[in-house]
């Protein structure tokens, strides 16, 4: 992870990137939190339950998330059915 941002009460914001490609299918986990700099390890390291406001996302790429993807009849067809 790294510092992306410091807050004024001395708080860190960090951000952490892992990449993974299998096939034809490739995904990014991003984490972000604050944490404090007293929770940060000599070897650098902060624990999960240490980090306030955790936000993951997970970005997909590949052959599985356009198959899932819905058509536009498909779309047009759940907005005027919606039940």
């Amino acid at each position: 992870a790294t510092i992306i941002d410091i807050k004024p009460n001395g708080n860190v914001v960090v951000e952490a990137r892992k990449s993974v490609r299998s096939d034809d299918e490739h995904y990014t986990l991003v984490a972000t939190g604050i944490c404090r700099v007293d929770d940060i390890t000599v070897d650098n390291t902060v624990l999960s339950t240490e980090i306030a406001d955790l936000f993951i996302d997970k970005q997909h790429e590949g052959h599985l998330k356009k198959s899932a993807d819905k058509g536009l009849l498909t779309e047009v067809m759940d907005f005027l059915f919606p039940w």
